[in-house]
C-alpha cells in the first residue's frame, strides 16, 4: 500500500485542485484530471508519493522556466500537509495521446515528419536550458484538435521509472531524446513501436535482431524517413545527436503542428532564450520593423520613427505598408521618339541657339560699360560725400542702452530630468522572458495597452521564483525622486531598484510599496542617482482569472 491508496475522486490538494478522473496509474505515482476550483479551469495532476517525490519535484520546478506552446507548462508543486502526498499540476491539454491515435493505424508521411520536427524543436529548447525528457514514449504526446501537438512529462517522467535516463548527462540525455523521437517517427510511420509494445502500440517486428524498416511494413514511406529510422535504430550508434540536429535533419515540413497561442498576443513559435524579439505596439510599416530589430539586438525595446508615409528614393516608391513597389517599366509604344540626327556640317538647333545666347550676352556687356561711363561724367568725380561720424561721447566710450530694471536676470537651470528612453523585463530566476514584446506597451501613453507578465496560480508566483522584474533604461545618469505606476487588479507589491547597469545583480532597494489596483506613486526617502531602474515585483495582483502584473504605464520623476 502507498500514500496514493487515500486519495481518490474528489479529493481536493492544496485546498483548490479537486480530482475528478484518473487518467493512469503507477507505482508511486498516478496521473489525474482535476479542477482548479479557484480559476475554475481544468488541468493535469501529478501525484507522486515519499519515494520518488524529492527527484520528481526538483524536475518539475526546472521543467517551469522552459516556456514553450508545445511543451505543457508546469503551473505548481507542493506537498499535502500532514501526508506524503505530492503533487505537479500541469495545464491540461485536450486532445488524444500519439498512443491512442495508432491504434487506428499509422499517420500519413508529411503529418509524421511535420509532428516529430515540431517536437525536436522544442526539446532543443529545453536542451539549451540543459533540460531533457528522457522517457518519451507514444503516449508523452497530445494531439490537440488544431493540429498542434503537447508533450507531457518534460524532465519529470524520467525520474519516475527505472529505465529513464540520467537527465544530468548532458551529451548522453540529449542523444536519448534524438533516438526516442526517431522511435516516434517510426512509429507513427508504421503504428508500431521499435522496442517493444508499449502505451498499447504493438511491437514492430525484428530482422536480424533491429527493427524492419518502415518501408517494409508500410508501402509509399519516403525514402529519407526510411533511412533515417533504419540506421538511427539500428546497431551501430549512428544517426542524429540531439533534437535540434534531427530538426534539421527532418526539415522542411509544411504541415503546421504548432499550437495555436494560450494568451493574447502570444505568438505560437515562442523566442530563443536571452533574445528580446521586436514588436512594437506603434510599429505598422518595414520600417518600423527595422527600427524595432536594431533595438531588440541591443537587448532594449526603443520606439522607432513615426513612419511618415509613402517615399520616395532611389529605388522608386513604397507602398503604404513600407514595401517597395516595382518601377514602371514603358511599353515600347510608349517610348518617346529619338531625336533626329543632324546632317553633316550642320551645327544643329541646339549649338544654333547657343551661339545666338552668346552673341546677346556680349552686346548686353558693351550696353552697361558704356552705360556706366556716361554716369560718371555727368556727376563729377563720382565719388559720394562722407557719411557724418556718429557722436561720440566725452570720454570715447560706446554709448548702451539703458538697461531694463524690471527684467530680472536669467535663472540658472540644470540639465532636464531624464526621461525613460529603453524598457525591457527581467526574469533571471526563469527562462529569461516575460511577454518581452510586450514590454513597450507599458510606455506608450496608451493607458488601454499594457505589459503583462506571465499568469501563476498564487501571488507568490507559483513558488518558482521570487519575482519578475521591468527595466527602466533612462540613456544617461539623473536624478529621481520617484516612480509613477498604473497597475490592475488588487494586491500586489513592487520594490523599485537602482542598478549599475541593465540587470538585477548588484541593485539596491530605494523604496517599496503596496500597489494600489490603479495609480501608484513610490517617492523615495532620498533622491536616487541613476540610469537603470528596476521594478522588481515580488507579489503579484489578482487579476481575476490568476495572479500577473498588468503595467499599464510608468514614469520617473
Amino acid at each position: 500500500m502507498t500514500d496514493l491508496d487515500g486519495v481518490g475522486h474528489g479529493t481536493t490538494l492544496a485546498g483548490r485542485y479537486r480530482l475528478e478522473e484518473r487518467l493512469h496509474a503507477a507505482e508511486h505515482t498516478a496521473m489525474w484530471r482535476a479542477v482548479d476550483v479557484m480559476l475554475d479551469r481544468p488541468v493535469g495532476v501529478r501525484l507522486v508519493d515519499a519515494p520518488l517525490a524529492a527527484d520528481a519535484l526538483d524536475a518539475a520546478r526546472r521543467v517551469s522556466v522552459v516556456e514553450d506552446p508545445r511543451l505543457l507548462r508546469v503551473l505548481d508543486v507542493g506537498t499535502e500537509p500532514g501526508s506524503d502526498v505530492s503533487y505537479i499540476v500541469w495545464e491540461f491539454a485536450t486532445g488524444e495521446s500519439l498512443a491512442t491515435r495508432l491504434q487506428r493505424g499509422p499517420l500519413p508521411a508529411e503529418r509524421v515528419r511535420a509532428l516529430v520536427g515540431e517536437v525536436s524543436r522544442a526539446l532543443d529548447r529545453a536542451d539549451a536550458a540543459g533540460l531533457h525528457h528522457g522517457r518519451l514514449t507514444p503516449a508523452s504526446l497530445v494531439l490537440t484538435p488544431d493540429d498542434g501537438v503537447k508533450v507531457v512529462g518534460l524532465g519529470v517522467d524520467a525520474t519516475l521509472t527505472p529505465e529513464g535516463v540520467d537527465t544530468a548527462d548532458g551529451p548522453a540525455a540529449a542523444r536519448e531524446d534524438a533516438v526516442r523521437l526517431v522511435a516516434l517517427l517510426y512509429a507513427g510511420l508504421t503504428a508500431r513501436w521499435p522496442f517493444g509494445a508499449v502505451d498499447g502500440v504493438a511491437a514492430a517486428p525484428l530482422v536480424g535482431g533491429q527493427p524492419a524498416p518502415p518501408a517494409d511494413l508500410v508501402p509509399g514511406v519516403p525514402n529519407d524517413l526510411d533511412t533515417l529510422c533504419t540506421v538511427t535504430l539500428g546497431p551501430h550508434d549512428d544517426g542524429p545527436r540531439s533534437p535540434g540536429e534531427l530538426a534539421e535533419q527532418l526539415a522542411p515540413w509544411g504541415h503546421r503542428t504548432t499550437p495555436a497561442p494560450d494568451r493574447a498576443g502570444q505568438e505560437a513559435e515562442t523566442r530563443p532564450a536571452g533574445r528580446f524579439p521586436v514588436r512594437l505596439a506603434s510599429t505598422a510599416s518595414a520600417v518600423g520593423a527595422a527600427a524595432a530589430a536594431a533595438a531588440g539586438a541591443a537587448g532594449l525595446h526603443r520606439e522607432p520613427p513615426a513612419w511618415p508615409g509613402p517615399a520616395r528614393g532611389a529605388g522608386g516608391l513604397f507602398d503604404r505598408d513600407g514595401s517597395a513597389l516595382p518601377p514602371r517599366v514603358p511599353e515600347q509604344d510608349d517610348a518617346p521618339p529619338a531625336p533626329p540626327e543632324p546632317p553633316a556640317g550642320d551645327p544643329g538647333p541646339r549649338r544654333q541657339a547657343t551661339i545666338a545666347l552668346v552673341a546677346v550676352g556680349l552686346l548686353v556687356l558693351l550696353g552697361l560699360v558704356f552705360a556706366v561711363s556716361q554716369l560718371r561724367t555727368v556727376g563729377g568725380s563720382g565719388d559720394p560725400e562722407p557719411a557724418p561720424p556718429a557722436a561720440q561721447p566725452a570720454d570715447g566710450a560706446a554709448t548702451q542702452p539703458p538697461a531694463d530694471e524690471t527684467t530680472p536676470p536669467p535663472e540658472e537651470t540644470g540639465p532636464p530630468p531624464p526621461q525613460i528612453q529603453g524598457v525591457r523585463t527581467l526574469d533571471p530566476q526563469g527562462d529569461g522572458a516575460e511577454n518581452d514584446d510586450q514590454a513597450p506597451l507599458a510606455i506608450d501613453a496608451d493607458p488601454g495597452t499594457a505589459w503583462s507578465s506571465e499568469t501563476y496560480t498564487t501571488a507568490e508566483l507559483g513558488g518558482l521564483k521570487e519575482g519578475v522584474g521591468f527595466l527602466l533604461d533612462l540613456g544617461r545618469p539623473g536624478a529621481l525622486s520617484g516612480v509613477d505606476l498604473q497597475t490592475a487588479g488588487s494586491g500586489g507589491t513592487v520594490e523599485v531598484r537602482t542598478a549599475p547597469g541593465p540587470g538585477l545583480d548588484g541593485s539596491t532597494v530605494v523604496a517599496t510599496a503596496d500597489l494600489a489596483g490603479g495609480a501608484t506613486e513610490v517617492t523615495f526617502e532620498q533622491p536616487a542617482e541613476t540610469q537603470f531602474v528596476v521594478l522588481w515585483f515580488t507579489s503579484l495582483p489578482d487579476v481575476g482569472d490568476g495572479y500577473r502584473i498588468e503595467l499599464a504605464s510608468v514614469s520617473v520623476r
